[in-house]
């Protein structure tokens, strides 16, 4: 097996290879599209020069791993030669063996559902106004976000938020106070709702519902398919989602090593 980068003057590689696929690799396509310069891909060809696997790193220490599982061993062989500083990894179910190998005390781990939804199969209930936020807004974003799932965001903070023309963020406001937000992410081929985060003190309410509804219906009037991530055991959360159209197409194993 051999792990071979892609640059400028083998990318036809890596977009004939995601050709009709933008759902399974959105991260990989935006990324490489809008943040060359923190993006690294990488494929796996194995002897008959096939494609076995396509692997990212973003920003030196966040990973992502696709394809068989020799491929996905090869290339986690590769990040230690290479010392990598590994934060994050994510691979499909076929790496668990793997993953469980390799980075065998975690500081977190669990399962990802990508829930995927196009246009035309949506069922939306908007049923509060929501508001454009800015730049002035980070640190409120990063102190709801912490609320509302202290787990998993108890260390954000307002300079980790990535917010600019691709990457717009709405509130649902109760007076001056955020409620619910939506973070989203889109190019002209495809979107993703990015983060959801509603205050417990707002829930059973509606809001959750509300805002992906309206999060939906702005990013439908840019593109034509759609996805958000949400935690296996986050049954509530699914159950909203399934409510606005979305179905689980696939699912993932995700660990935080540092």
């Amino acid at each position: 097996m051999q792990i071979e980068r892609i640059t400028s003057s083998n990318e036809s590689l890596f977009f004939s290879y995601v050709k009709d696929k933008e759902l399974e690799f959105f991260f990989y396509i935006m990324d490489y599209k809008q943040y060359p310069e923190k993006t690294q891909l990488f494929i796996a060809k194995n002897s008959d020069n096939e494609i076995e696997g396509l692997f990212i790193i973003w920003q030196e220490h966040t990973i992502q791993c696709r394809g068989s599982e020799a491929a996905a061993r090869t290339f986690i062989k590769y990040l230690k030669q290479t010392k990598v500083d590994v934060h994050q990894i994510t691979g499909t179910l076929e790496h668990q063996s793997i993953l469980n190998e390799c980075f065998p005390n975690p500081k977190m781990k669990f399962n990802l559902f990508r829930m995927t939804l196009r246009k035309g199969q949506e069922k939306l209930d908007e049923k509060y106004k929501i508001v454009d936020l800015n730049e002035t807004h980070k640190e409120p974003i990063a102190a709801l976000l912490r609320k509302s799932d202290p787990v998993y965001f108890g260390d954000q903070t307002a300079d980790r938020i990535m917010m600019d023309e691709n990457r717009p963020f709405f509130a649902i406001m109760d007076g001056d106070k955020m409620t619910s937000i939506s973070g989203l992410w889109i190019d002209e081929s495809m979107g993703i709702i990015n983060l959801i985060a509603t205050d417990p003190n707002y829930r059973r309410q509606q809001r959750a519902t509300s805002i992906v509804s309206s999060s939906v219906s702005w990013l439908f009037k840019k593109t034509d398919k759609i996805l958000i991530h949400v935690r296996s055991e986050n049954f509530p959360a699914i159950n909203t989602y399934k409510k606005v159209g979305y179905q689980i197409a696939f699912e993932y194993i995700v660990m935080t090593v540092k």
